[in-house]
């Protein structure tokens, strides 16, 4: 989407959480990268919107600079409420692919920062009496890095819900639909620019020339009902008993989601949640019972 966004005459968009757009980069160490992703993790929380959108900005000539992916509506409010002359739009994602894509970012973690597996370890030890017999009904062990990485996934989905109940605030957007359709994408320019501005049709013409937009998932033409299918017994019933306790089914309603596939998973709607929401601290988790 950051690329597409660019491609638009007169503006910018950067990618990520982070300023650091290429982890890999030869320049920095390994420490040296943990290190920085970790301090602008505590600055993002106290940076102003707009001296992140200056300090990023690469061309002085672009009337638009922007970002996609770094600020969470829930988390960051207070600092959108600090600069209401600078517009956001809420872009959000069917739950099921984005606990796929959440699940292949902790997996990438768990190599690169050796803390974020530590941190996996602590989420599932957090949980041990609900998870200890859902691992033995489905035969997984909770120190597989998939296992870990995808019960940390679902953990987050209470950070999902938090956004998902201030959408009223924001013009909101499914990801799908802007990604698949030139006129979603319009309106959210629009949003973005104040009304200041549409693609024109060469502009939408080399944007979605080549199809959707966002294919580098696995399987970018499969329907989330079809991802979920495809997904092994133990993350369909406890990806589906999470989705009922967040209550976001209901939530995403006003966005024309998909959930049917939920009535192939066997009493999900009355089994218990088996992740307890986690506090955010730093690029990891706390519980909050304690």
């Amino acid at each position: 989407m950051s690329r597409s966004l660019e491609k638009l005459e007169g503006f910018e968009c950067s990618h990520g959480t982070n300023s650091l757009t290429d982890y890999e980069s030869s320049e920095y160490s390994r420490d040296e990268l943990i290190e920085c992703i970790h301090r602008e993790w505590f600055e993002r929380q106290s940076t102003s919107v707009e001296g992140f959108l200056r300090s990023n900005v690469r061309d002085n000539a672009k009337c638009y600079s922007g970002n996609v992916h770094r600020y969470q509506v829930a988390r960051h409010a207070a600092l959108f409420d600090q600069a209401p002359h600078i517009p956001v739009a809420n872009v959000v994602r069917h739950p099921v692919t984005w606990l796929d894509s959440r699940t292949a970012l902790f997996r990438f973690l768990m190599e690169f920062v050796p803390h974020i597996g530590q941190q996996l370890h602590y989420t599932i030890v957090s949980n041990f009496d609900d998870l200890w017999p859902f691992s033995k009904e489905f035969g997984v062990s909770l120190t597989d890095p998939e296992v870990m990485a995808f019960v940390a996934s679902v953990g987050a989905l209470y950070e999902l819900e938090k956004d998902a109940r201030l959408m009223h605030r924001y013009p909101t957007f499914a990801m799908e639909d802007v990604c698949g359709d030139s006129g979603s994408f319009s309106r959210l320019v629009s949003v973005i620019s104040k009304g200041d501005r549409l693609p024109s049709e060469d502009e939408l013409a080399a944007i979605f020339g080549s199809g959707r937009l966002h294919q580098h998932r696995s399987a970018p033409d499969q329907t989330e009902g079809e991802t979920f299918r495809a997904w092994p017994s133990w993350k369909q019933r406890l990806s589906a008993c999470m989705f009922v306790k967040t209550g976001l089914p209901e939530l995403y309603h006003s966005l024309g989601y998909d959930w049917s596939f939920l009535d192939a998973v066997p009493d999900y709607a009355q089994a218990p949640a088996l992740v307890r929401p986690m506090a955010p601290f730093g690029p990891y988790w706390i519980s909050t019972d304690d």
